[in-house]
């Protein structure tokens, strides 16, 4: 992740839930830009290693693009 700029925001580890139904771990990774993130997620280092996940759970992966600093919860109304 490191040569694309990624980071671990959140990677397993407890956590407290509050509503709905989740019995899985969570992980996020920030990238720069979905550029960056597709750049990683394609890159011939991370393919390598991919089976490492997939052979060993079951989930899903997302490609979210962020919203600004300033981003407040109305802003998708308009």
């Amino acid at each position: 992740m490191r040569p694309y700029g990624g980071k671990f925001l959140i990677h397993g580890g407890p956590y407290h839930r509050v509503e709905g139904i989740w019995s899985s771990d969570l992980i996020v990774i920030e990238f720069a830009d979905m550029a960056s993130a597709l750049g990683w997620y394609n890159s011939p280092q991370y393919q390598k290693i991919k089976p490492l996940r997939t052979n060993n759970m079951t989930g899903a992966v997302f490609l979210v693009e962020g919203v600004p600093d300033d981003h407040r919860a109305i802003d998708i109304l308009r």
